[in-house]
């Protein structure tokens, strides 16, 4: 290992800094993606892809470093522990037994569970680097397949330091913006809360749909919407059906959309690059029908995910982060305002819903490979949240919950199913899916 590497730092990017602050054991900000192979995953050449892909892009090869005003990211010289999954998806990534890796890698059976600490990393960039190891792990598993071992993922014409960038700092620059010209972003209004019987501690609930993707492709596009617009909509319909309605609170609904922003800015970063927009309703002020559901999210998101407003957030995050007066606070008093921007920003938002898209891949690897599986870690105030990623033909939506009751995806379940989709569904819960479902 030469000296650079010895001797690697980085700062967290304009993102990750406010997610050592705000997590706990009942928001761990870690999520899961999850690859079901076609046959069972072997430990040994796991572990040994693993630390393949590390060398390759050692950006995840890191700890987490407390300094004076800021934490910081150190290499991490530890070996990386590879485990058979025992725990609740998405529960907080324990600093000693993980060897302070901000990332877990299990097995079970056919499935590999990526999980990583948000603050490393945003799903897109998870993802790639997810692809590298599972490339490196079947090329290991099968040397015999020269399709197989002909590929690579990453382009080697690229140095590491477009991996490691900060892109929001990198934005800001190219586009020519200045940074204290941004206008602040405003501040959102308490959302309603999904209610229900807390799960114990570091326990989940999770509640799969698996689909055919171009069914739903096709549903939307019936509509004259997005996917992710019509997802939406069946999702402010099931939270008003079964939660809203038989509450006495009346605050708005409101569903938080994360936005890559790598199709906007040219990026091949694998740290946190990304934004998000709010979609908000009041059903006290309306009964809105389906159809108008449909409009108002399709608009919503034609409306929010544009250049200029991506360009707004991206000027005044930057201006915030270079703010002089900031940068001179200790960090225990950094980490009390950011705690307080983070919970104002929690109870601005019902839940969250997440679409990876569609993951391409060489086809070399299809024969290998089943499906994929994203899900995100519930929070206190964010009770219900949704993750949507698709392979192949197969699309998963996946519900965690950190409440007993099932009532808001199994209406979102029965609608779709009454659309004509067909729908398999899975659970970790006691009760089996069908009846949850029932």
């Amino acid at each position: 290992m030469n000296r650079k590497e010895e001797f690697y730092w980085n700062r967290l990017d304009n993102t990750a800094k406010v997610y050592p602050a705000i997590s706990s054991s009942r928001s761990s900000n870690v999520y899961r993606i999850c690859v079901k192979l076609k046959e069972p995953v072997k430990p040994e050449v796991l572990e040994q892809a693993l630390q393949e892909t590390l060398q390759q892009l050692p950006i995840y090869n890191v700890k987490l470093r407390k300094g004076l005003f800021w934490y910081y990211f150190e290499t991490n010289f530890s070996k990386p522990v590879v485990r058979e999954d025992h725990l609740f998806p998405c529960t907080p990534i324990d600093k000693w037994p993980n060897n302070g890796f901000l990332f877990r890698l299990t097995y079970f059976d056919k499935k590999i569970n990526w999980e990583v600490f948000h603050a490393l990393s945003d799903g897109n960039g998870a993802i790639f680097f997810l692809n590298c190891l599972i490339l490196n792990y079947l090329q290991l598993a099968h040397p015999q397949d020269a399709a197989l071992n002909g590929i690579s993922l990453i382009d080697s014409t690229l140095p590491q330091s477009a991996f490691e960038e900060n892109s929001f700092l990198s934005a800001a620059r190219e586009i020519g913006a200045d940074v204290k010209a941004g206008t602040a972003i405003p501040a959102l209004p308490r959302a309603y809360q999904v209610s229900g019987v807390p799960a114990p501690l570091r326990e989940v609930r999770v509640i799969q749909l698996f689909l055919e993707s171009r069914s739903l492709i096709a549903l939307a596009k019936a509509s004259g919407v997005t996917v992710t617009a019509y997802l939406a909509a069946v999702l402010f319909l099931s939270i008003y059906e079964e939660s809203w309605r038989y509450s006495r609170r009346r605050h708005p609904i409101s569903i938080c959309v994360p936005v890559d922003l790598r199709s906007f800015f040219p990026s091949h970063t694998l740290r946190n690059f990304f934004s998000t927009i709010n979609m908000t309703l009041d059903f006290s002020k309306k009964d809105y029908t389906f159809q108008e559901l449909l409009e108002f999210c399709s608009n919503e998101l034609q409306r929010q995910i544009t250049h200029e407003g991506v360009l707004q957030k991206v000027r005044s995050n930057v201006h915030a982060e270079e703010s002089m007066a900031l940068r001179l606070v200790p960090l225990f008093l950094k980490n009390l305002v950011l705690k307080g921007i983070g919970q104002k920003t929690e109870n601005g938002n019902t839940t969250t819903l997440s679409n990876l898209g569609r993951i391409k891949l060489p086809e070399a690897m299809a024969p290998y490979l089943q499906r994929y599986e994203v899900m995100l870690s519930p929070s206190k105030h964010q009770t219900v949240k949704l993750g949507v990623i698709s392979y192949d033909q197969t699309m998963c939506l996946s519900f965690v919950s950190g409440i007993e009751e099932t009532d808001v995806p199994r209406y979102f379940c029965r609608f779709l199913t009454q659309q004509g989709i067909d729908i398999r569904i899975s659970s970790n819960m006691e009760v089996s899916p069908d009846e949850a479902m029932s």
